[in-house]
């Protein structure tokens, strides 16, 4: 019997935790009552989402982030916990060992 390397197991677990961490808080952070104004370089006037760690992002920026987030939170960290399954289950699968 094959045993994982608990680096390995140790370093999934900080992904998954992490990125669970980071995405809910991107998610948690969809609050446009904080906008402001501001003008860029070429005088033009952009509006700012203010809130959150997308603070400092525009109007046009701030939500792809929160969608992308999104998509972490419901498709990437389940297959992430899914594959660590599989490698706790079957070792043989991984390369490194």
């Amino acid at each position: 019997m094959h045993k994982i390397n608990k680096g390995i197991t140790l370093l999934n677990t900080f992904v998954i935790i992490s990125s669970l961490i980071v995405t809910i808080c991107g998610v948690c952070s969809f609050h446009n009552e904080h906008s402001y104004e501001i003008m860029n370089q070429y005088g033009q006037c952009i509006r700012i989402w203010g809130a959150e760690i997308y603070a400092h992002d525009s109007y046009f920026k701030a939500p792809i982030f929160i969608g992308s987030d999104f998509t972490v939170l419901v498709v990437v960290i389940p297959l992430l916990i899914i594959s660590f399954r599989r490698l706790i289950i079957n070792p043989l699968l991984t390369i490194l060992q």
